[in-house]
């Protein structure tokens, strides 16, 4: 699946101090830093600086920014190492008005940048002149660039005014609206080609600035992000209270139209036991669907099918809902949403009871605080909601004092729990972004434990994890063995790599040369198979598969990836021995060994091209070579697990028999058979040439694609001649029936493109 790259923007009003209070300055670059890290931020605007330069930090990178003496202050930042070059920086204004036209290495997508932040230091007046000047300037900017592509630019920062009078609460009077000041705003809006990104009509949640005056509490939508009308989509705006200032984060993911470089999205896959045994749901929904699948009948492929199609959404959707039940309670206090004091104490209640359940500590000591909420230990501050009133639709909630918690302990005694000291948001951010931080460099280190230094400078993806490395295609593209052109997009290469493998696959039409090479060959292998003793009866069996050999898959179930469907060999591990633990009831579910069988027949009976039993994924690994060719890619497929299962039954009864049938001097795929055999053999006949002084010399001959071109009816000849049973034979003919077409690339377990370029 290909998916868009975004690009989230945002703009902060800091509400620096400058030199005055140096050390009050660090600690805001610091959350600065913590909010590019935690939010994912790519490009952040920050206005009223107070400062001409920004204090010097290691993970932030300042493209560009302007600043007047202990006022004023805009810089346009960037996560340090994250790929952003300066292409064009300039000064608009000095103190309120920088452009930076940066390029994004990963994505090869380049972003024309302004950062505003409104004159106010002499009240109206003054804005409305800082505006006529940057029309002017920018205008004078633009015409210089009309020899080159001016598509418009994104504008972020403190703008220090509303262009609606709903964007302000209470409703400026309309005589007092700005309307020279607005009439040159919609100017630069031309000039520039951008456009809210909040939309016509925004909410009133989307205001970012709140201040108590002596006419009451005033909110405003004063700090704005607009993106290029062309080329450019936006998302939902976000406002967050940072709680170290009285302007609000305001960010938006902002995503091209038509983007230079897609990324790869793995496909769906079923999360592993660890994380399914934690929900309450899954296993139980799993068990009712398994009797569903099993009473209603004999058990077809379409229906298997369909019953994994479940289980896999149906594992999506616990884990998904687990993962934002455990956000929730977090997100909505960093935000100051609503959230119920009451629910908070009663989980608070809730956890210490199971706390003291398990621990059982001693009377006389008191239990621990526990976090029953999962950022945060305390109750979140008052929330701000929508009421129903003439005074202000930001109605503060009366602060009130939490109740104490009380249940009863050991003996009857009843213990009081007093929450701790409140929090604030910066102090949660700095835990959040230490976890984060901690939990990164864990996996780094465990990285550089299980690979090898050359195996990072040959892969590009360097995002992984213990599982191995992901497939990975050349940063420089991928073309074909005709071509001198290599595609850089990710959809170009996908048909390159599908086109070549799928010719690949295809056999070759067959010559009257070459199928009198084939009947003289199948005449020989008649008579050499007659020449070898035959099996013995009961090593090769006839007929439906039995549950002894159903059992001894158990042996055969490696954690491996899974295919298409997402399932993998844990699922089912544990599937068969809930189903085995079930046996003693009253009235027992179908085990698994017998659904299993009961498919079995159906495949046998109706074939197994249906239901994308034997789809796979094909990840390409590099090999040697040109690393733009395709050709010297490596094709791995992950097929669907219970497809490997059922090919498993059919090669346990083909393997007794290849031991009998095969000369000795085939080594490679057969059961007790080793390829060093071959290469010792080799060693020792050059050995003896050497001692004797016999002349002699070895010829390789390399069989380029040898398994891939093996035409497969002339294949079953070769079985056929060679004596297999016929029902043997007839399972492996519809195995490889219409395989070829049936192989499709895509990005499963692990994608075969990555994205990562300029390493």
């Amino acid at each position: 699946m290909l998916t868009k790259k975004p690009f989230k923007i945002a703009t902060w009003n800091m509400c620096g101090q400058g030199s005055r209070a140096a050390p009050r300055d660090k600690a805001k670059m610091r959350l600065v830093e913590h909010l590019l890290t935690l939010e994912d931020i790519d490009v952040l605007v920050l206005t009223e600086t107070h400062t001409t330069s920004l204090p010097i930090s290691r993970r932030v990178q300042v493209l560009e920014q302007s600043g007047l003496a202990h006022r004023a202050g805009v810089a346009i930042v960037v996560k340090a190492g994250s790929g952003w070059d300066v292409l064009h920086k300039e000064v608009v204004v000095p103190g309120y008005a920088v452009l930076v036209h940066a390029s994004h290495r990963t994505s090869r997508e380049s972003l024309w940048i302004l950062g505003v932040y409104g004159d106010i230091s002499k009240g109206q007046s003054s804005l409305t002149s800082f505006y006529e000047r940057l029309d002017g300037r920018l205008e004078a900017f633009v015409r210089r660039q009309a020899r080159t592509h001016w598509g418009g630019c994104f504008a972020a920062g403190d703008w220090n005014f509303v262009e609606f009078a709903g964007d302000r609460f209470p409703t400026a009077h309309p005589d007092r609206a700005p309307v020279r000041l607005l009439d040159v705003f919609n100017n630069i809006k031309a000039l520039c080609g951008f456009t809210d990104t909040a939309g016509p009509n925004p909410a009133p949640p989307l205001w970012s600035y709140s201040k108590a005056t002596a006419h009451g509490r005033v909110y405003s939508r004063l700090d704005r992000i607009y993106r290029p009308t062309q080329g450019w989509s936006a998302g939902k705006v976000a406002p967050l209270d940072t709680g170290a200032s009285d302007h609000r984060l305001v960010m938006v993911p902002v995503y091209p139209k038509r983007p230079r470089i897609k990324k790869a999205k793995p496909a769906p896959r079923l999360p592993g036991l660890e994380v399914l045994d934690k929900t309450k749901k899954f296993w139980p929904a799993v068990l009712l669907a398994w009797n569903t699948l099993t009473a209603d009948g004999p058990i077809t492929l379409e229906r298997w099918a369909a019953f994994k199609g479940d289980t896999l959404d149906r594992g999506l959707k616990e884990v998904g809902a687990m993962k934002k039940s455990g956000k929730k309670d977090w997100v909505a206090a960093l935000k100051r949403e609503i959230v119920s004091p009451d629910m908070i104490m009663s989980a608070v209640t809730n956890a210490n009871r199971q706390l003291w359940a398990k621990q059982r500590p001693p009377a006389r000591t008191p239990p621990k605080w526990p976090c029953a909420v999962p950022a945060y230990e305390v109750l979140p501050r008052a929330s701000k909601h929508f009421v129903a009133s003439e005074a202000s639709p930001w109605q503060v909630m009366t602060r009130k004092q939490p109740p104490t918690a009380a249940f009863k302990g050991k003996a009857g005694e009843t213990r009081f729990l007093t929450p701790r000291k409140e929090k604030n948001v910066a102090d949660l951010l700095k835990e959040r972004a230490s976890v984060l931080e901690s939990s990164t460099k864990a996996k780094w280190e465990k990285m550089t434990r299980t690979h090898s230094l050359e195996w990072f400078k040959q892969s590009s993806n360097k995002e992984l994890d213990e599982r191995g490395s992901r497939a990975s295609v050349s940063v420089e593209g991928l073309r074909r063995p005709a071509d001198n052109i290599a595609q850089t997009s990710l959809a170009g290469m996908t048909c390159i790599a599908r086109d070549y493998f799928f010719d690949l696959h295809t056999p070759e039409r067959a010559d009257h040369e070459r199928l009198d090479a084939q009947q003289t060959l199948l005449e020989e292998v008649r008579i050499q198979s007659q020449q070898r003793p035959d099996p013995k009866p009961e090593d090769i069996l006839e007929g439906p598969f039995t549950e002894e050999e159903m059992r001894a898959l158990l042996s055969k179930m490696p954690n491996t990836a899974p295919g298409p469907d997402g399932i993998h060999y844990g699922f089912w591990k544990r599937l068969i021995k809930l189903l085995a633990g079930l046996q003693d009831g009253d009235d027992p579910p179908m085990t698994f060994w017998s659904a299993f069988a009961s498919l079995t027949e159906d495949i046998a009976e109706r074939g197994s091209s249906r239901a994308g039993f034997k789809n796979a994924n094909i990840s390409l690994f590099y090999k040697k070579g040109d690393p733009t060719l395709v050709s010297n890619y490596r094709p791995i497929s992950s097929m669907n697990t219970d497809c490997k299962m059922y090919t498993n039954l059919i090669n346990s009864r083909l393997a007794p028999w290849a031991v009998a049938k095969i000369h000795p001097d085939q080594k490679g795929f057969v059961p007790g058979r080793l390829m060093s055999e071959h290469t010792r053999l080799a060693s020792e006949v050059a050995h003896l040439c050497d001692v004797t002084g016999t002349p002699g010399f070895i010829v390789g001959l390399d069989q380029a694609k040898a398994y891939d071109r093996v035409d497969q009816p002339w294949l079953l000849q070769v079985l056929v001649a060679s004596g297999l049973p016929p029902d043997l034979i007839l399972l492996i003919s519809d195995l490889t029936n219409n395989c070829k077409s049936r192989v499709r690339i895509n990005s499963g377990y692990s994608p075969y493109f990555t994205l990562k370029r300029g390493v």
